[in-house]
């Protein structure tokens, strides 16, 4: 996996060119890769607070304590000179090897094995719209799929309270992806790994707060950090009709839309000791769904519970952060069996995600 951020101009090239640029791309891009650098972030928020990347990110992703409490501020902090336009861009070619061959190709259009391919081209945009209004908006150009659709999003507003003697940070997002609001790496939305290859089989089990339902959904909750120490959110996700999926480049083929609202929480404590911080937390998602869209049976439930903790050390000049989440789910597929889609009417998923970086010198 690559990652770049820069610039760049699109036009159209015929198919044998445009694998023979994406080859040269990925060549130089991993060239330049083998090389330290800076620690990046969206330069359009580096260029909003003036701040340097590794202010808000010990690596791409990877916040740091100031770097969470400029998202918890919604986005609104300034101190930068920059007056152009707020945008930035991400290309994320790869390169997919297989121990064997996968017949009839990868994807259509794709060879058996050994693929280059611009997987993702994205376009963002956001920081501060008002003092206390602002946000994170993707957009995604799928080299696989050939299609632009929007990517994650979170819209806040956030305003800083004087509780008899105790500070509060209070706010409200809205958001296309349960969990991308979030402000810690153990959460599914920005937990390690931050990208996999679309040309390799990958498996298909996963609880439903884990990405299912991405851009699928509209999401509105309201959360409070207090005294820079807990962190408390309760909101609710109710599903996109087909027809304003499409329009935003999703397909919804095969989807389980959620019945009503479903409801999601988070609850963190985030002590600092000098250069180091721990977060310790819960997380969780109940959701009835129509099982691929069919409501004949009734609904399928599910209830997603998690707890997480992250370790952080900040020093100078190392960097270390380890993460650690685990998930419990419990389907209730009633409806499922009855449809002739699940064999029980009950199951259970567990997903564990540990992950630690070491970081030099912010490079």
């Amino acid at each position: 996996m690559i990652r770049m951020v820069t610039p760049v101009r699109r036009r159209t090239l015929p198919a044998c060119r445009h694998r023979l640029l994406s080859c040269v791309l990925v060549a130089t891009t991993f060239g330049i890769g083998l090389l330290p650098g800076p620690a990046t972030s969206l330069p359009l928020y580096a260029r909003q607070t003036g701040q340097p990347c590794a202010t808000c990110h010990t690596a791409f992703l990877e916040l740091t304590p100031f770097g969470r409490r400029f998202k918890l501020g919604g986005y609104t902090l300034r101190g930068g000179d920059w007056n152009g336009p707020p945008f930035a861009v991400m290309l994320q070619p790869t390169f997919t090897n297989t121990q064997g061959a996968q017949p009839g190709g990868a994807a259509p259009g794709f060879g058996v094995n050994n693929n280059f391919v611009m997987q993702q081209m994205s376009l963002f945009t956001g920081g501060a719209f008002t003092e206390n209004l602002g946000a994170f908006i993707q957009g995604t150009w799928n080299g696989v799929n050939h299609n632009f659709s929007w990517d994650n999003t979170d819209i806040r507003f956030a305003k800083p309270l004087n509780l008899d003697g105790h500070t509060l940070l209070w706010g409200v997002t809205t958001n296309n992806n349960p969990t991308v609001q979030d402000v810690w790496n153990t959460i599914p939305a920005w937990s390690f790994p931050y990208i996999s290859s679309q040309l390799a089989p990958m498996p298909t089990a996963k609880t439903f707060i884990d990405q299912v339902y991405a851009q699928q959904v509209a999401g509105l909750a309201s959360y409070g950090f207090l005294d820079d120490l807990f962190h408390l959110e309760f909101g609710g996700y109710r599903p996109l009709s087909n027809d304003t999926q499409r329009a935003l480049g999703v397909s919804p083929t095969g989807q389980s839309p959620i019945s009503g609202v479903a409801p999601y929480w988070r609850i963190a404590a985030e002590p600092n000791f000098g250069d180091h911080s721990w977060e310790v937390g819960t997380f969780g998602l109940a959701s009835k769904v129509f099982p691929m869209g069919m409501s004949a049976a009734g609904t399928d439930s599910f209830t997603d519970i998690g707890i997480d903790t992250q370790y952080q050390y900040l020093g100078n000049p190392h960097a270390v952060t380890a993460r650690l989440a685990w998930i419990h789910e419990n389907h209730n597929t009633s409806a499922s069996q009855t449809l002739g889609l699940a064999n029980n009417s009950n199951n259970q998923l567990r997903s564990l995600n540990a992950s630690a970086s070491y970081i030099y010198d912010n490079t």
